[in-house]
């Protein structure tokens, strides 16, 4: 006796989601590996992306602190792919971060809108790049910051702390992070923060205090 054939029940697809149903199913998502496959990585002295000798599934992976993908027989790192695609660097990586996107729809110079924002705001307010998102995301962070308990009282309001004890200092009317503020003033991160928070340097003694060479060895 043949076996009836079980009804699937296909996803329920709203707002942004929409308009990526294809025979009524999601596409599949690009696929993560832990390991590079047959141990191949992208050459990043390259300019362009290279072809694959080996046929493979499109996927990305991780060695060290660089991304690998792969898409359509060739292997290439966010940068190549980046302009070989003619996509910000900052799209690529927003897209696959995502977790939902296949890597037909990664590497596609259309703009993956979001068509209704009161669908689902976390993903709409997170990766979304419309000016009324961008805003909140703005104003989240800014929100996020708490004024950091200092002894001087001219930095009163000018040093800020987060949840994750990430420290922020208030540099010609910007929220900078002591590494960006380290590369602005062309200055060593430890010297700075020592300078702030070791030391009890003011703001304006601590920028304005030029940096001692240090001493090489052979002298």
């Amino acid at each position: 006796m043949p076996l009836k054939k079980q009804k699937v029940d296909l996803p329920m697809v709203v707002g942004r989601w929409r308009h990526r149903i294809k025979d009524g199913r999601l596409p599949e998502p690009v696929k993560r590996l832990d390991f590079p496959p047959h141990g191949i990585i992208a050459n990043r002295i390259r300019i362009k992306p290279q072809p694959y000798p080996l046929e493979i599934q499109d996927c990305y992976f991780k060695v060290g602190k660089y991304f690998s993908l792969v898409y359509k027989g060739k292997i290439g790192s966010y940068e190549q792919w980046s302009n070989a695609a003619g996509i910000p660097i900052l799209t690529l990586r927003e897209r696959i971060n995502s977790g939902r996107h296949s890597m037909d729809e990664v590497m596609s110079k259309t703009p993956l809108n979001i068509t209704d924002h009161s669908k689902d705001r976390r993903f709409a307010e997170k990766y979304c790049r419309c000016k009324f998102c961008l805003k909140a995301r703005v104003k989240e962070w800014e929100e996020s910051l708490s004024p950091y308990p200092t002894d001087n009282p001219q930095d009163k309001g000018a040093i800020f702390e987060r949840n994750d004890l990430s420290k922020f200092i208030l540099y010609k009317n910007k929220i900078l992070s002591l590494e960006d503020l380290a590369r602005k003033l062309k200055m060593d991160y430890q010297t700075l923060h020592a300078r702030i928070f070791r030391y009890g340097w003011t703001l304006e003694k601590t920028f304005n205090t030029p940096v001692r060479k240090k001493r090489s060895t052979n002298e």
